[in-house]
């Protein structure tokens, strides 16, 4: 048995003892989700107001593929509009509060697609996004929004910092927290599945049991750290991209996958005009 399938396995356990996959555990979130929905009082858009304001110039720039605002050309913002309507009906409907977004090698433009995604999310009224940089070996989230957290992860997990000083809100946005990565880790696979990393993930799903957490990971087929932190993961979204994901790797990709819930599929550099950004 590889390794990967050994992870896969592990992963399923996982999520058996704790339980989420009962449909007793899918009734209760469900509810909770439409309580949120229904509050009058946004508690997480307050929450994330109070914390650190970083400016983001590149993500502004006229060259930016970051859909900050309208910069962006309108079939990219209608596709990730139709990508947050499409993720949202799903995850409201099995009461799924924490989304990983993966691909399944490096330059398949995951990072950026769960940037664009998250932004969108968060122009919903009624939630609060946090969006969590977990690709600990590259990270490039901040790279494409022009910023210098200086303060992130990593001085969460030393405990120099609280979660609320290394989280920060992207200048022009109100309801999108980010936690940036802010150096590399080689042991990468290890820190996503410490118990310091579940008890974080696990303080963000309960302080607000209407908000949803996009993770942004590292490529599957790179390293073990997907597995090693999917227990934590309700659905995952897979990118590709049309001229560089080969159709091999991609069809290896659905029988490593295959246990894992793969909510959808995000067809990225489509040149079908009629395609639009995505496939789902």
């Amino acid at each position: 048995m590889s390794k990967i399938e050994k992870g896969i396995n592990w992963a399923k356990e996982r999520r058996k003892e704790s339980g989420d996959d009962s449909d007793l555990s899918r009734r209760e979130r469900s509810r909770l989700w439409t309580k949120r929905r229904m509050s009058e009082e946004n508690i997480g858009a307050q929450w994330i107001s109070k914390l650190r304001i970083l400016p983001v110039h590149r993500a502004e720039s006229e060259d930016s593929r970051v859909v900050l605002n309208d910069n962006q050309d309108e079939s990219v913002r209608s596709a990730y509009k139709m990508l947050r309507t499409r993720s949202l009906q799903r995850m409201r409907s099995n009461g799924w509060q924490t989304l990983g977004v993966t691909s399944a090698t490096q330059g398949d433009g995951k990072s950026l697609t769960s940037l664009n995604l998250a932004l969108s999310l968060a122009r919903e009224t009624t939630l609060s996004v946090v969006l969590l940089e977990l690709d600990l070996r590259r990270p490039s989230l901040c790279e494409h929004l022009g910023v210098d957290p200086i303060r992130g992860l990593p001085e969460y997990l030393d405990e120099t910092a609280t979660i609320e000083e290394v989280l920060f809100r992207p200048e022009n946005t109100e309801r999108l927290a980010i936690l940036p990565n802010t150096e590399i880790f080689e042991n990468s696979s290890e820190v996503l599945s410490s118990p310091k990393i579940a008890q974080l993930i696990d303080k963000l799903r309960t302080d607000d049991p209407g908000r949803i957490l996009v993770c942004d990971l590292p490529p599957y087929l790179v390293a073990d750290d997907v597995l090693a932190f999917a227990p934590l993961v309700d659905a995952f979204l897979l990118v590709v991209s049309e001229g560089v994901t080969a159709r091999l790797t991609l069809r290896r990709s659905i029988d490593i996958l295959q246990e894992l819930p793969i909510m959808g599929v995000v067809l990225n550099r489509s040149e079908e005009v009629s395609a639009g950004y995505y496939y789902y």
